[in-house]
């Protein structure tokens, strides 16, 4: 049996029988007080309960994995048993808590039902999504822009905060994120007094965001980390001003409204002209999906993302006319396009079948190659 940090433990009812409990059964006992133990807490080193292991045969010290020792607890001597703390996930804000309201520990966080997870920054499950995620500078690959997050998802640290010893993977709370994503679900971001945007004590609600986009990247350390891109669904300015008596000294506004504006306004002339050159069919089945009346279902796709974090150009050379089924697979970069001779690389029955290029449409190699580059490092 496995056990995770925010795992809870408390005492049974069952009393101490000085017969049959060893000295070291009664201390744990103890250890786990009243209140009860989250497992991070009896996992730490040298905590009280690793203490009682010393004599166990093949115990290391602070080395050892303790799951069995604590499986033995639970279903041999009958002292400890685990909580079943699965509430239901929560989505969009919670009512009576206020943007930029603060809360003087994590504690006092969870009790609040912004973040219930004690120590864990992802609030999330594989088969439902992630509610709410916590800043607490725990990753060296975070980053931080009020309004745009770059957020290291969870696991392979040797300890919560510590180096990065292993390779993440798109499971636990991290799927969680990927399917807020798939499912445009909100989540709630609150930042500790660790990070730069964070305020100077405890933590600070900061409203909702949403994840734009996800991938699988070596990190600083040389091990890949799972990345989420999330942005606010409020202006930088909004923000500023919900949580601006709780700012650091040094913050500066950022000003980027004007050109997010001017971007949306200009992509839709070049989506809907991407489209006419083809006449509506995809340039990777050459299908025409009609609909009533005669006119085509096509999407403009940029292949280089606009925006953070690909910000890609808004031209046609960064554009490809698609189905809705191969802009999906194109976007969840199921195949890519080999930019040297353009064919098609990883997509069932299309395996080395060159994409369609009319002359009118000057497509540039680069933004190929981006994208080749991410579909490479998702594998």
């Amino acid at each position: 049996m496995k056990y995770k940090d925010n795992d809870k433990f408390v005492r049974t009812s069952k009393e101490i029988d000085q017969n049959r409990h060893t000295q070291e059964h009664i201390k744990r006992w103890s250890f786990i007080g009243e209140e009860g133990k989250f497992f991070y807490e009896i996992n730490s080193p040298n905590s009280e309960y690793r203490n009682t292991l010393s004599n166990e045969v093949g115990y290391r010290g602070n080395d050892s994995e303790i799951h069995h020792h604590l499986t033995y607890d639970i279903t041999r001597v009958k002292m400890i048993k685990k909580v079943n703390q699965d509430t239901d996930l929560v989505f969009g804000h919670i009512t009576g808590i206020k943007e930029g309201e603060i809360f003087e520990s994590r504690e006092e966080l969870s009790l609040s039902g912004i973040h219930t997870p004690p120590m864990n920054g992802i609030w999330g499950r594989e088969k439902e999504g992630a509610c709410s995620i916590v800043l607490s500078g725990g990753y060296e690959d975070d980053v931080d822009e009020l309004d745009y997050i770059l957020y290291t998802g969870q696991g392979g640290q040797d300890s919560p905060g510590g180096k990065q010893v292993s390779d993440q993977e798109f499971i636990r709370g991290n799927k969680g994120l990927v399917l807020s994503k798939e499912y445009n679900l909100p989540v709630r971001v609150t930042r500790g007094y660790q990070v730069q945007n964070g305020p100077e004590k405890g933590y600070r609600y900061d409203g909702l965001f949403f994840v734009k986009d996800y991938e699988r990247i070596k990190g600083k350390s040389g091990y890949y980390i799972c990345r989420f891109h999330l942005e606010s669904e409020k202006s930088v300015q909004e923000i500023e001003e919900n949580i601006q008596d709780t700012l650091p000294r040094d913050y500066s506004p950022a000003k980027r409204k004007e050109t997010i504006t001017t971007k949306v306004q200009r992509s839709v002339r070049l989506r809907e002209k991407i489209k006419d050159i083809y006449d509506y069919k995809c340039q990777v089945c050459g299908i025409f999906l009609e609909k009533p009346g005669g006119m085509g279902i096509a999407i403009g796709a940029h292949i280089q993302g606009l925006g953070k974090p690909h910000n890609g150009p808004d031209t046609l050379e960064n554009m490809l006319c698609l189905c809705p089924n191969h802009h999906d697979q194109f976007d969840a970069y199921s195949f890519y396009i080999e930019p040297e001779n353009l064919e098609i690389v990883g997509l069932k029955n299309f395996e080395g079948k060159k994409l369609t290029v009319d002359s009118k449409h000057k497509l540039d190699k680069v933004f190929l190659e981006y994208h080749k580059n991410r579909f490479m490092n998702l594998k």
